[in-house]
């Protein structure tokens, strides 16, 4: 009885020390709301985009101008598949973008600087990693933009 008591509170212990540590880490909740942020303006920044595309896309049908259509399916293909936006797009769309990249990648050096301004070397190499897969856009170290924006048009 005693040993399965033992096991019960190891197994607690397990799980609780854990989610308690990383709630006492306010660099990782600071970069946490921050990626939480992003999300949130990344899905902003895809549905301006379809928005813009399906408003162009509406006269073009209405007007039965195919080849307005097949370019304007072309370039979503192009946005979907690579994030490219085409030159027509207004540049308040492609600033758009632009910014709340920014805003994520200052908040991973920030992360990175009061880690190894507190002494946690690890902690900021893990978040230094992450930076820089998300920046490579290499989905094993960090979901890429693309797939966190353009895949969902």
């Amino acid at each position: 009885m005693e040993r399965w008591l033992a096991l019960c509170v190891a197994c607690v212990l397990a799980v609780v020390v854990p989610a308690v540590r990383a709630d006492d880490d306010p660099t990782r909740a600071k970069l946490d709301n921050a990626k939480a942020a992003f999300d949130a303006a990344a899905e902003k920044y895809r549905v301006a985009v379809a928005g813009w595309f399906d408003k162009r896309e509406e006269p073009a049908r209405d007007k039965g101008d195919k080849k307005a259509v097949d370019l304007i399916k072309a370039e979503r293909q192009a946005f979907v598949e690579r994030g490219e936006l085409p030159q027509s797009a207004p540049v308040e769309l492609k600033s758009q973008l632009k910014t709340t990249r920014s805003g994520l990648e200052l908040a991973y050096k920030t992360a990175i600087g009061e880690y190894t301004k507190g002494k946690r070397d690890n902690e900021a190499a893990v978040v230094e990693k992450e930076l820089a897969g998300w920046l490579s856009g290499n989905p094993a170290a960090a979901q890429s933009i693309e797939e966190r924006i353009v895949g969902k048009v």
